[in-house]
């Protein structure tokens, strides 16, 4: 069942742009293009930012309750313009899902077999192709699923990649990959063919990494542009860069300068007019334990370089808090994934916290509310990002 939702605005904001903000970043310009650099210290205060300043409208589709189609706890979500595919959770293999929620097939299963997989990392659905890509980690291989979950032969990689993103391009017979930069590896990103010959890479050089696997890899695929970003846990200044694969090297195009030193987790996520990050430093309690500090996240204007901390709001559900970090924004589209009982509970309490809510958005959200059960799959929140 989907339930589309279209924007409102939420009384309790008032006017909540950033155009009211002052400018914190600046434009940086050289022979690879233009570096927009973000100085947080410029950031004053942290406004309630609507998430409807970012998509279109919203979706709200309850995943199907058969037996074989529930997908468990916290998993990635990959939204195509007719399907909706699941992550594996542990043993709960890939689950793919039409836009209505009705489960269409299991996709691969867990283990060491061919055709199975232990942890993943990275997938891609190629609706057009009749394709589902999975890399898993430690992968020397691509594997290969059609619509229906039967298995292909898988594709070879060029080098190991341990953690890492990558992009299909089917009618070019050309796989553009990013890697976690360990030391000794020979790309951070390259591009092969689909027989696993390396045609062109970029070498990590100055990024190279030491085999840390609490780094991580992120390519949001929400632009044109292959963006590649490095979120290194040993704190470094951390940039998104875009893959220009007509000259083959990578463009800085974001970063911000923060300049902590220790133990962090910072991301960052673009968007077609906005740059998006967050972040966590670690702080030592003691001499053998540390805690992350409370998560900050912060929104800039590519054009205007306005920007100010945030936090995000579902304002099309009442303007119920999405949490301290960056809501999840991949291939073009913002989802949560979410167990019914923990959306419940959060539109249960907005009910009582927002005297002022429309009456036909209190209406909508408690019609939601009483549609959630404690023995349904989980409820999956879509929205296309703005262009």
């Amino acid at each position: 069942m989907a339930l589309c939702l279209s924007a409102f605005q939420y009384q309790a904001i008032g006017a909540s742009s950033l155009d009211t903000k002052q400018v914190v970043a600046k434009k940086i310009t050289s022979a690879k293009g233009t570096l927009i650099s973000c100085n947080p210290k410029l950031m004053k205060d942290t406004i309630k930012f609507p998430i409807s300043e970012l998509i279109d409208g919203l979706e709200v589709i309850h995943l199907d309750n058969a037996d074989a189609a529930l997908v468990g706890g916290w998993v990635r979500t990959t939204i195509g313009e007719k399907y909706i595919l699941v992550s594996n959770n542990k043993q709960i293999p890939f689950k793919l899902f039409d836009r209505s929620g009705k489960f269409v097939a299991k996709i691969g299963s867990y283990g060491q077999g061919p055709g199975e997989y232990l942890n993943t990392y990275f997938e891609q659905l190629d609706e057009k192709n009749n394709r589902i890509y999975i890399l898993p980690w430690n992968a020397r291989q691509l594997l290969v699923y059609d619509l229906k979950g039967r298995n292909y032969p898988s594709i070879p990689l060029a080098m190991d990649i341990p953690k890492g993103a990558f992009q299909v391009d089917a009618a070019q017979s050309l796989i553009t990959v990013t890697s976690l930069p360990f030391e000794g590896l020979p790309a951070i990103v390259f591009q092969q063919d689909l027989k696993g010959k390396m045609i062109k890479s970029v070498k990590p050089a100055h990024l190279s990494i030491p085999r840390d696997f609490s780094d991580e890899v992120s390519m949001g695929q929400n632009t044109s542009d292959y963006d590649v970003s490095i979120m290194r846990w040993k704190r470094k200044t951390d940039t998104l860069y875009h893959y220009n694969t007509k000259v083959n090297r990578l463009e800085p195009r974001f970063t911000a300068d923060l300049k902590l030193e220790g133990s962090a987790y910072l991301a960052y996520t673009e968007l077609p007019h906005f740059f998006l990050g967050s972040f966590s430093f670690m702080k030592q309690v003691s001499a053998g334990a540390s805690v992350g500090t409370e998560p900050a996240a912060f929104v800039v204007n590519k054009e205007t370089l306005k920007g100010s901390y945030v936090e995000y709001i579902d304002d099309f559900l009442g303007g119920f808090s999405l949490g301290k970090w960056t809501p999840t924004f991949h291939n073009g589209y913002y989802v949560a994934n979410t167990d019914p009982m923990d959306l419940k509970e959060k539109l249960d309490e907005i009910l009582v916290k927002n005297k002022k809510m429309d009456p036909k958005v209190r209406q909508r959200v408690q019609t939601l509310s009483k549609s959630l059960n404690e023995n349904d799959n989980n409820v999956v929140l879509i929205g296309k990002v703005k262009r």
